[in-house]
């Protein structure tokens, strides 16, 4: 570990669940969709991050972590209690949620932010996963984040 604190792209793989910034949210689509859930096996935490866009006055929309045992399967609850359901006036705010890989159902190393709700007039959210690596420094997936785009002000 670097002196001067931890590096996050060193720390955290990022994964995309959102295909576009700003995306629709779709009560029939998951975040990422089924065949792309993210596989967390091989670490230890998970930070989920939403950040909402507009919200339409008529929509509920409700974002909760679930967990598979397949990048394609069938999303299962991890817990009633990570389900959050956004206002109207929830515009341009965060939710965030950490899971603990090992708290998960033994083959069910697969994650999805499951979008239920009233989302069907136009609200908007993008998410982010943020895989804590067991071993440093992580790999990071080129597309999402290359070295490029990798910066550090350091020590």
């Amino acid at each position: 570990m670097n002196k001067s604190g931890q590096i996050l792209a060193h720390s955290f793989k990022i994964a995309e669940g959102s295909a576009t910034c700003g995306a629709q949210l779709d009560a029939a689509v998951d975040l990422p969709a089924s065949g792309s859930y993210i596989d967390v096996s091989g670490y230890e935490r998970v930070h989920i991050l939403a950040k909402f866009g507009t919200i339409h006055g008529s929509d509920a929309p409700v974002l909760e972590p679930k967990c598979s045992d397949a990048a394609d399967g069938t999303l299962d609850q991890i817990d009633s209690d990570l389900a959050h359901t956004a206002a109207a006036d929830d515009d341009q705010e965060w939710v965030a949620w950490t899971i603990e890989v090992a708290k998960l159902p033994e083959d069910h190393h697969f994650l999805a932010v499951d979008v239920t709700g009233g989302a069907t007039n136009g609200s908007y959210a993008e998410v982010f996963f943020l895989l804590e690596g067991l071993s440093l420094p992580v790999t990071q997936t080129t597309a999402v984040l290359p070295s490029a785009s990798q910066y550090e002000y350091c020590g």
